[in-house]
């Protein structure tokens, strides 16, 4: 055999070979300066300046399967739409829009969960807003016509003005 050729089963068959393969191993791509995957959960702020976003329905529409959207404090004028696994984490519940979330839109629903058409929607959590739906809407709409609607968690929530019901 020529000793002037290693190949990775000389360099692995060695003591200092075996070490670096073990830790390689154990720690993933970054020991080897390469980047890990980019799987991690984001948190996407929304509020009226300095944040990621102005707009929840925006934010929503980035987000990936997952993240959290805290939505800081003001009134939004706008009905949200989730079809996927997020957080959406206001500010408050109260009445006071200085330090708390509202979500009133001047039309439709305030928020509405929909899964895709024949899938399951599994974990949304809504927490810590007031939600104001139009005269003949919802403040939350779940929508399970399409598919499926699981481990969905609303908490700390006041459903207020909506003539066909709060949640």
């Amino acid at each position: 055999r020529d000793s002037s050729v290693t190949g990775v089963a000389d360099v692995c068959s060695s003591d200092l070979g075996r070490r670096m393969a073990a830790i390689a191993v154990a720690g993933g791509l970054t020991v080897l300066g390469l980047p890990s995957p980019a799987n991690a959960a984001a948190t996407l702020t929304v509020c009226a300046s300095g944040c990621d976003y102005t707009a929840i329905q925006t934010a929503v529409d980035a987000a990936a399967a997952g993240d959290t959207i805290e939505v800081g404090p003001g009134t939004y004028a706008e009905a949200v739409s989730i079809t996927k696994a997020i957080t959406l984490d206001g500010a408050g519940m109260g009445s006071n829009a200085a330090s708390n979330t509202i979500i009133a839109p001047a039309s439709g629903n305030a928020v509405t969960v929909a899964p895709s058409s024949g899938a399951t929607l599994d974990g949304v959590t809504i927490t810590g807003v007031r939600v104001t739906g139009a005269a003949s809407s919802s403040g939350i709409y779940v929508v399970v016509a399409t598919g499926q609607v699981t481990n969905l968690s609303i908490s700390q929530v006041t459903a207020t003005g909506s003539a066909n019901s709060g949640i």
